[in-house]
């Protein structure tokens, strides 16, 4: 990540290094919300479409953030910049999103299922500024809600612009009065995901089953707004919605079963020119969930709860289109790590014992075993080709428990190089004499490649494996990260 813009010291108070860090930001002018809710209607294959065509969310390391065990800070002080956390700045729509469970977590179809939790906190004047319209609020709500935004609002005039505003969501649902595409009412919706709709926020990463009859996203909720008190905003209208569904997400299993991946529910917003993340301390408890093979990281980098009623931080930000003004993503992320110790016992360790085993066919073939009776009944050739079956038969075994991609994996690798080696091994035995062999000593050279590959490759694993340190906070995404489309 990008340095943090503030110099820390434990238990010193921090100073500004300069002056404000700019966030990030994706640039595409043709992500609109008609896309992503009409191409990716279609099992998911536009959400594939969206991935390829920019990089949805920020690129941000899973790191053990101890500094935030350490200091008991709130963490989105630390890790966002004014113009991303809300109630800073400008005037701006406060978003709040938290993982509340994680039913399943499959990395080969690219998926996670489970329900996330959506809160938005919208100021009445920036209501009444960027809900005005076709389709959004009528006349007399604009009014009410400038009235509203006035200091010390009264309570017949909150309670009237509520009534109006609840009018105008009615209408929506009815068909409602927009002729843009855009978060137009569509068949079938709930009373929480037409008011969702109505405020323009949708879900983008969302896909659907093919052979089940669930109609994901489900969201459900808050069918109307009230009234909540946030300093220094004032009178904010806001709404919750929980949102099941299956995440569409890219992760990659190119360091399988070394691999940590990030897992996100990303959402997009419309119409509001300024969207910011709000912290209304909920904690995440979906991340508390326990897999056989995963464990389940926060953005501490930890899959232990903390203290309290807030055992869990996701990380979440927003990330404005530069492309197109009043658009925005907004997502929460967790990371998930396999439990490497079933394939380093079962698949790792018995290669490896296989792959040394080459070493024996070498001594036997330079006259060096000193028992004789093997050295004398043994063909190295023989022998080298059995170890080579029983390594194949060995990968058909555990098929099955593999990822089946399009790319080899860091697994696919080790048993690629282990299978070398032994052909190495009968490349030598035929190749050379007896004294040839034993004039180089074939047999430790060979030992010694041997150990080197697998030297090498422990340590590549423990380094993709391991969650670095983080001791000093970082911003979670400046503008050193901006999202381009891939190439």
């Amino acid at each position: 990540m990008a340095p943090w813009g503030y110099e820390q010291t434990l238990g010193d108070s921090f100073t500004e290094a300069e002056e404000e860090a700019q966030a990030g930001f994706i640039h595409e002018s043709n992500l609109t919300d008609s896309l992503t809710n009409e191409v990716c209607g279609h099992q998911g294959v536009g959400c594939d479409i969206l991935w390829r065509t920019c990089q949805l969310v920020p690129d941000v390391p899973c790191r053990q953030r101890v500094w935030i065990d350490r200091e008991k800070m709130d963490v989105l002080e630390r890790v966002l910049t004014k113009e991303q956390h809300f109630g800073r700045g400008r005037p701006a729509v406060g978003i709040d999103i938290s993982v509340q469970s994680v039913e399943a977590i499959d990395l080969v179809n690219l998926f996670w299922t489970g329900k996330v939790r959506l809160t938005v906190l919208a100021p009445a004047a920036v209501v009444a500024h960027s809900l005005s319209g076709e389709g959004g609020l009528g006349d007399a709500a604009r009014e009410a809600m400038l009235e509203v935004s006035r200091a010390s609002p009264s309570e017949e005039a909150m309670s009237r612009a509520l009534e109006l505003i609840h009018q105008d969501v009615e209408t929506y649902r009815a068909g409602g009065n927009r002729t843009r595409h855009e978060f137009k009412p569509i068949p079938d919706m709930s009373p929480a995901e037409g008011l969702m709709r109505f405020v323009n926020i949708g879900v983008i990463n969302w896909c659907r089953d093919p052979d089940s009859d669930v109609k994901y996203p489900l969201i459900s909720g808050d069918t109307s707004f009230s009234w909540s008190k946030k300093d220094p905003c004032g009178m904010c209208l806001t709404a919750t919605w929980t949102i099941e569904s299956r995440w569409r997400n890219r992760p990659s299993l190119r360091a399988f079963p070394f691999d940590v991946n990030s897992l996100c529910a990303i959402f997009w917003v419309k119409s509001w020119n300024a969207v910011q993340i709000a912290d209304l301390r909920r904690g995440n408890h979906g991340l508390g969930a326990d897999f056989q093979e995963f464990n389940i990281l926060d953005f501490r980098g930890s899959s232990e709860p903390l203290g309290g009623w807030r055992p869990y931080v996701c990380e979440s930000n927003v990330v404005p289109n530069s492309s197109r003004r009043g658009e925005q993503v907004v997502y929460a992320r967790f990371w998930v790590q396999r439990k490497a110790f079933f394939f380093i016992t079962a698949v790792i360790l018995p290669t490896a014992v296989l792959a040394y085993m080459g070493g024996a066919a070498i001594l036997i073939a330079q006259g060096g075993a000193p028992n004789g009776i093997v050295g004398g009944s043994e063909s190295p050739l023989s022998f080298l080709a059995g170890l080579m079956l029983t390594m194949m038969a060995m990968k058909f075994s555990y098929t099955d428990s593999l990822p089946k991609l399009g790319y080899l994996t860091m697994l696919d690798w080790y048993i690629l190089g282990s299978f070398t080696m032994l052909w190495v091994a009968a490349l030598l035995v035929m190749s050379f004499t007896e004294e040839e062999l034993s004039a180089f000593d074939a047999s430790r050279v060979y030992s010694c490649g041997c150990s080197a590959l697998n030297v090498a490759y422990f340590c590549m694993a423990f380094y993709l494996h391991r969650v670095h340190i983080e001791r000093t906070p970082r911003l979670s995404f400046t503008a050193g990260h901006t999202s381009v489309a891939p190439k």
